[in-house]
């Protein structure tokens, strides 16, 4: 995952953000970026470091589990 921050947007969100499991490892500022954060449970499930989930249960914002549909997975093949 990359996130570019550009200072002038310092005060700009962006609506969505789909996190990988590095922006948990690295403990990204999600809730500073984007008004939702969005993951799936494979990415979740990645982390293994006790620390990681341990952030994961005490996160100062909500994660939107979800799942790609099937017609998405298909398509990608």
């Amino acid at each position: 995952m990359l996130i570019v921050f550009n200072l002038a947007m310092k005060d700009k969100k962006i609506s969505k953000l789909v996190a990988d499991s590095a922006a948990f490892i690295r403990n990204a500022q999600m809730q500073d970026i984007a008004d939702v954060v969005y993951t799936v449970r494979d990415v979740v499930d990645e982390i293994r470091d006790q620390a990681t989930k341990q952030r994961l249960r005490v996160l100062p914002y909500e994660i939107k589990m979800m799942e790609p549909s099937p017609v998405v997975l298909v398509q990608d093949q």
